[in-house]
């Protein structure tokens, strides 16, 4: 789980070769002990650095328990996964997706990559 707990926190990613990632994340916010469900779903296509989790709103804690970057272009691409709390950025993940491969962060905390029929890319 990645935890966003500031206006400042994010989630970002960077693309060394443009081409399409679809990029998804299930969270919880949690508000003064409540506890409610959030996604988000980008397409990036760009080398920018592209915020992926928003930093969640005041008095507002966000757990990242879901994350999955799928390749879906025909080009493999190598990328990087950042974590910045506004003044100190993080590097969580680097490496490559060929095409059609997946990168996941699970409920257990692990990074895993998934070839294009679904098996570990990685055993």
């Amino acid at each position: 789980m990645i935890v966003l707990s500031t206006l400042s926190d994010t989630l970002s990613v960077k693309l060394d070769v443009a081409c399409q990632l679809l990029i998804h994340s299930s969270c919880f916010d949690v508000i003064n002990g409540a506890t409610l469900p959030v996604r988000f779903n980008y397409i990036v296509n760009t080398t920018d650095k592209t915020v992926v989790v928003p930093a969640p709103r005041p008095s507002t804690q966000r757990q990242i328990i879901f994350f999955s970057v799928h390749n879906d272009d025909n080009v493999s691409t190598s990328f990087s996964i950042f974590h910045t709390d506004g003044t100190a950025e993080v590097k969580l993940w680097n490496g490559t997706l060929g095409e059609g491969e997946t990168m996941v962060l699970g409920k257990d905390s692990r990074w895993s990559l998934y070839r294009l029929n679904g098996s570990p890319k990685y055993s």
